[in-house]
């Protein structure tokens, strides 16, 4: 199972974050990972409003070196002023440093605070890092910033998804749920692993790995099916058809009845996103199915999926001129 890497904030990033929360005069921190600790290891005063400081940022990324940014928007809520987290993880950095920067984001925003942040972005260039493109992408957040019901939030969600595969496709972004580099290894990976377990983190508000392990039947599958959260799996299924071997994808989606109705909600409408997004990992779906319980998917079952059985077409004998009109035998008709 995938979880935040454990990599804790230091007191020093703590405490001067807390101050330039107070002062205000700051208009950027820099953190990056050293020794084990997120730390401060840059920090720029405000010059300008937010949108003529910001790109003062480039300066202070690097090509081969992840880094997070918390930026200092001019707006502000009852906490005072809102701030922007900005992730940054080069495709050129060691894929170690990638993972651990990409698993380590929640936990600083828990860790700072997560009511001063107001939004984060993602990059992996320097190229995606700037105002336009944070403007683009808080137009389109903020739809789901007014009070929907349930039925508009799945709805609403469900029509604004997007899926962005940046430049190398190291880094899956949707608008609301951007997929976890261990997810994206794992799915490039399924040809070894052949099974694929991913669910959304709704705290976090992305598609994490849950599992990813090798399974030598369908009921292997079934097994380790969690009975309680919904997921999304993706299985490549080797089995004999017609004397050959084939190896279709299936994607399933799990969706306990026990599951919380918010669980059901998000995986459903995330559900799309994810198979576009292992799309772009080369990975194709070529069957979907949802099950609801582990009973549901069965060996039986699944190759009538995907091979069903093809109807015989009955041969009569000598065709039969129809009869003229008047001239056949008389219709029954069923009277009530």
């Amino acid at each position: 199972m995938s979880h935040a890497s454990g990599i804790p904030v230091a007191k020093s990033l703590d405490v001067s974050f807390g101050e330039a929360r107070e002062a205000g005069n700051v208009r950027f921190i820099k953190v990056q990972i050293v020794n084990d600790e997120m730390v401060q290891t840059a920090a720029v005063n405000v010059q300008g409003n937010a949108e003529e400081d910001f790109p003062k940022l480039q300066d202070h990324l690097q090509r081969d070196m992840p880094c997070y940014l918390l930026y200092r928007l001019d707006s502000k809520n009852d906490h005072g002023y809102e701030w922007l987290l900005i992730s940054f993880v080069p495709d050129g950095s060691p894929v170690k440093s990638r993972m651990l920067y990409a698993s380590s984001h929640a936990l600083l925003k828990r860790e700072l605070g997560l009511t001063y942040f107001s939004d984060e972005i993602h990059g992996s260039e320097a190229s995606d890092i700037t105002w336009e493109l944070y403007q683009q992408h808080d137009r389109k957040k903020g739809v789901s910033d007014a009070p929907l019901t349930q039925s508009e939030v799945s709805r609403n969600a469900a029509a604004t998804m997007e899926i962005d595969m940046g430049h190398t496709r190291e880094y899956v972004h949707s608008v609301l749920f951007p997929m976890s580099m261990d997810a994206v290894s794992a799915l490039k990976n399924l040809a070894n692993n052949n099974v694929v377990q991913l669910h959304v983190d709704s705290e976090k508000e992305t598609i994490e790995l849950l599992s990813a392990f090798s399974a030598g039947s369908v009921q292997a599958v079934a097994d380790k099916l969690p009975t309680d959260n919904p997921c999304f799996v993706f299985f490549e299924y080797e089995h004999e058809h017609q004397g050959e071997t084939v190896r279709p994808i299936v994607f399933i989606y799990s969706c306990p009845q026990s599951a919380k109705v918010k669980a059901k909600m998000l995986h459903s409408t995330v559900k799309s996103a994810a198979i576009e997004a292992a799309g772009g990992q080369g990975v194709k779906v070529e069957k979907k199915i949802e099950v609801s319980e582990q009973s549901d998917l069965n060996e039986s079952d699944l190759l009538l999926e995907l091979h069903p059985p093809t109807r015989e077409v009955e041969v009569k004998g000598n065709f039969n001129r129809p009869s003229r009109p008047g001239r056949g035998r008389p219709r029954m008709t069923r009277r009530r």
